[in-house]
């Protein structure tokens, strides 16, 4: 391809995420009849599949992380495989099937070594689905278990990753609204 891996990115980050999924759908098609994986089948399905979530296309979305989540398995590759689920909880919760969602979270921390750099994101995602459909539903259990998430994702961050401050937050908001539902002064 005239483009290379970090041409997309840059497209991504730059906000150009039509031009970005031109690219990226041309080499899906491509790497669809390939024996064996190149180094950069695992990105092209996978960041698919966030640029539809991103641009609200619930159904290709869907359908490409199902895609990296087939790939992950044919290649014997954990990170397709758990980034996949992760994109498929994102699908899923776009096209309002939020215990999908949550399923598809839950499988990608499963799948993931205790070790793995992605683990705190896979369980502060599933946080987040936890939180919304305490939102929705109101269960206790669902807020205390998006809290346990939270405190794991928040304790395998490293200090110095731009990603703890997110994960601090969203734990900080779970105890927010635990203290708002039960009062307990603990939680401030």
């Amino acid at each position: 391809p005239s483009e290379d891996t970090l041409s997309v990115r840059v497209k991504l980050r730059t906000g150009r995420l039509d031009d970005a999924r031109a690219i990226l759908e041309t080499w899906a098609e491509q790497e669809r009849e390939q024996l064996h994986a190149p180094r950069a089948i695992r990105e092209t399905l996978l960041i698919l599949s966030l640029i539809y979530s991103m641009q609200g296309d619930a159904r290709q979305a869907y359908e490409s992380a199902q895609q990296s989540i087939e790939l992950g398995a044919r290649f014997d590759s954990p990170f397709v495989t758990g980034v996949g689920y992760m994109r498929l909880g994102h699908a899923n919760q776009i096209r309002g099937e939020l215990r999908a969602a949550l399923d598809a979270y839950q499988q990608a921390v499963a799948l993931t070594p205790a070790d793995s750099s992605k683990r705190p994101m896979y369980l502060n995602n599933w946080g987040k689905g936890l939180l919304e459909r305490y939102a929705r539903l109101g269960s206790l259990a669902d807020l205390e278990r998006a809290l346990e998430l939270y405190q794991q994702a928040v304790a395998l961050t490293p200090e110095d990753s731009p990603d703890r401050p997110d994960r601090l937050n969203n734990w900080g908001n779970a105890m927010s609204d635990r203290f708002a539902r039960l009062g307990s002064l603990a939680d401030l």
